[in-house]
């Protein structure tokens, strides 16, 4: 039912922290919802999602802690999501990915 779960991450708190999560192996004509978690400490994750071209494919910046996308591959690959840290109360925050088939 789901697609593989990526471990979670400690980002360091900093405007725009960057942490880039484990590759994401989907195939192709499945939807799947890419979703970022952060502890209670956060106000603000942003979530970005690569192509195995480098090609962006898919952006949450809403204001939330709980960002997602929904993407439906046209070709089974690796794809990268990147987790953006825009707003911790805390050193240090812990982010997850994980991606759901639909």
């Amino acid at each position: 039912r789901a697609a593989p779960v990526l471990t979670a991450q400690n980002l360091s708190h900093a405007a725009e922290a960057e942490g880039t999560m484990p590759p994401l192996a989907l195939q192709a004509g499945v939807t799947y919802r890419i979703m970022a978690a952060c502890e209670d400490r956060c106000g603000d994750v942003d979530l970005d999602l690569y192509d195995p071209t480098g090609r962006l494919i898919g952006r949450d910046v809403a204001v939330s802690d709980n960002p997602f996308i929904e993407v439906t591959p046209a070709v089974a690959a690796t794809y990268t999501a990147y987790a953006w840290l825009a707003d911790c109360k805390a050193a240090h925050c812990a982010v997850g990915v994980r991606a759901y088939r639909r």
